[in-house]
């Protein structure tokens, strides 16, 4: 487990840190890079870029409702370096595609849940239990949108 202090990516440090990664993934030979967030996919997609990973993707799980435009510009030029994107949905494949230009061959769709149809019925009898799960709601307000994040979950 490696750890970096990093206030700021966009930053001095923040670049000194992308260097210090990208020679840690040369010297290791690492083969592939998956990012998950937008500022892991600036650090970690620019490092492996640099450190010559031949495979770099990236994932987008929601319509980049979280990026500032600082991150946006960055990730514009980003995401040109990555090789290949996983994401959970057509909607949200379509709209990178159609917002950064991406090529639609780079996309791969893993979407969220379970085929329940692919799992054997087991009859049970006595009480149920439901489980409902919804995450990132808290309210944030951005420009003429406003976000919610109420963590939930009940057994």
């Amino acid at each position: 487990l490696l750890r970096w202090d990093i206030p700021r990516l966009f930053s001095p440090n923040g670049m000194h840190s992308i260097w210090r990664l990208s020679q840690i993934l040369r010297r290791e030979r690492f083969q592939i890079v998956q990012t998950f967030f937008p500022d892991s996919t600036i650090f970690g997609g620019v490092a492996a870029r640099m450190a010559g990973v031949p495979i770099r993707l990236g994932c987008f799980r929601d319509l980049g409702f979280w990026q500032t435009p600082a991150y946006d510009r960055a990730l514009k030029q980003v995401y040109r370096m990555m090789t290949g994107f996983l994401c959970n949905g057509r909607v949200v494949r379509d709209h990178f595609i159609g917002a950064y230009g991406l090529p639609p061959e780079r996309f791969e769709v893993i979407y969220n849940g379970i085929d329940c149809q692919s799992l054997p019925w087991v009859p049970h009898e006595g009480p149920t239990l439901h489980v409902g799960i919804v995450g990132n709601m808290t309210r944030r307000s951005r420009g003429d949108h406003a976000e919610f994040r109420i963590p939930f979950a009940r057994a």
